[in-house]
């Protein structure tokens, strides 16, 4: 399983981007299935990759955020599929809910990844919601973070190097099954990139087809947002050249991807391999006035997903709502192994192709807005509920890229609503998970003030204590 970082599933060949240059993604979704309704949990780093390892939506974790002041000892899908007899191997960025050597991998190689973002975020009060700095770490101002640099890989490519050195040596050595997981930094902001790539995609200096004029771009919550980020101050050189570099960095994540695949068919392992690409979040690059991710809108909260090789279907396009618990769901019964009873989600193989009567659902609770809020999707529709704002609704199968609001617009039959809002409810009560959050954030806050920390450049601390 290869794990990208924040990549925008609109920003691929495969969803017919003009610029954009995909093919070895291209080959695997031709090879396999393409999951065109996936969600991640949660569209935060942190909140998706814990609920990942564990098997537990953020509710259930309290990971609502990018700290782990708090670690939670909590059992990893890689400790019990060690505990069953399957390799497990976890290779990059970990960003998960207790230390990574505490996980229970057969190997951990965190690499340029923190154990344990321990106090990780510290700009995460919902009230008041605070403005983050514009500056970097590293004194960089984050809208002229893109363009041709010297080493632009260097956290992936030893990931990379790695990787395929195992595959090509100790998958082959093993006698039992094995699940590496590659978890990569690009093409997460920053968009620095290498100067032959930043000059393939000279003309790829586009514009997000809904900026901060659209209607959409007005909801309180999107608005806390831009405010939070600063984003308003990006103009229109910044806004061109961040796409640029990040679809220049997605081009390369392609390449390095159709490597890991040449290893497994010069190595005669190609037949008997499931390959899964995925992501723990979108980013919105610029649509409807907003960066990164934290946003419920398809750019960030949906991700791509592609599964291909023994057990799945070729050539399919499947529009069945799932989320990343889903997914790793699917991963144990790869392996026929057992998976804890609590866990969320359902294996994909044993879910119809193209069920419009399936849901899914992603939350956020994180940094940037004063709301929490929560999306389900079902067949065609998507609804958003924010707690304390208006609620949201989009015909995704008529409008993906979300141009209508329809709750707003009163277009649509308001029981649509009723019935999505009933399948929320089935996963939780979202104003009681407000109050919940809020409480534990505020936990948080408090042990800032009194944990003992060292306060470091850019905003970041070190706990001495």
């Amino acid at each position: 399983m290869i794990q990208s970082d924040e990549h925008s599933p609109f920003l691929s060949s495969i969803e017919g981007h003009k610029h954009i240059q995909t093919p070895n993604l291209q080959k695997l979704a031709d090879r396999g299935c393409y999951f065109q309704s996936h969600y991640t949990v949660s569209p935060l780093c942190c909140p998706a990759r814990s609920s990942w390892f564990t098997g537990q939506r953020p509710h259930k974790s309290q990971v609502y955020n990018n700290s782990i002041v708090f670690p939670k000892a909590l059992p990893t899908i890689g400790g019990i599929l060690n505990k069953q007899g399957i390799y497990t191997v976890h290779i990059g960025k970990v960003d998960g809910h207790m230390k990574a050597e505490d996980m229970g991998y057969s190997e951990m190689h965190r690499l340029w990844s923190p154990s344990v973002q321990d106090p990780g975020d510290m700009n995460i009060s919902r009230s008041p919601v605070p403005v983050r700095s514009l500056v970097s770490i590293d004194g960089v101002a984050r809208n002229e973070m893109y363009g041709p640099v010297e080493n632009p890989f260097k956290q992936d490519e030893p990931a990379f190097k790695l990787t395929a050195n195992w595959l090509a040596t100790k998958a082959i050595e093993l006698d039992q099954p094995w699940f590496v997981s590659l978890n990569t930094s690009k093409p997460h902001f920053p968009c620095f990139t290498s100067e032959e790539l930043w000059n393939k995609y000279e003309s790829c200096q586009d514009l997000p087809e809904f900026d901060a004029s659209h209607p959409n771009a007005l909801h309180p919550v999107t608005r806390s947002l831009r405010d939070h980020f600063q984003v308003d101050q990006y103009d229109e050189k910044a806004l061109r050249g961040i796409r640029r570099g990040y679809v220049a960095n997605v081009d390369w994540l392609d390449s390095k991807i159709g490597e890991l695949v040449a290893v497994l068919e010069e190595t005669g392992q190609l037949d008997n391999t499931v390959i899964i690409y995925t992501s723990d979040h979108g980013a919105m690059m610029g649509e409807f006035g907003l960066q990164w991710k934290c946003s419920m809108h398809e750019t960030s909260a949906r991700v791509p997903l592609i599964i291909t090789g023994p057990g799945f279907e070729q050539g399919v396009i499947n529009h069945t709502a799932t989320d990343s618990m889903d997914l790793q769901a699917t991963i144990f019964k790869i392996f026929n192994a057992e998976r804890p009873d609590e866990w969320d989600g359902e294996p994909i193989q044993s879910l119809t192709i193209n069920d419009n009567n399936r849901a899914s659902m992603s939350e956020f609770h994180g940094h940037g807005t004063h709301s929490s809020s929560y999306l389900i999707r079902r067949g065609d529709w998507k609804y958003v509920y924010h707690f304390g704002e208006p609620a949201q609704l989009f015909n995704i199968a008529n409008d993906p890229r979300e141009s209508i609001d329809a709750v707003q617009t009163a277009i649509e039959n308001p029981q649509v609503v009723d019935d999505l809002h009933s399948v929320l409810l089935g996963y939780l009560d979202p104003d009681k998970e407000y109050h919940r959050a809020e409480a534990f954030i505020n936990k948080q806050l408090e042990e800032f003030k009194t944990g003992g920390f060292e306060m470091l450049s850019g905003g970041h601390a070190l706990r001495t204590q």
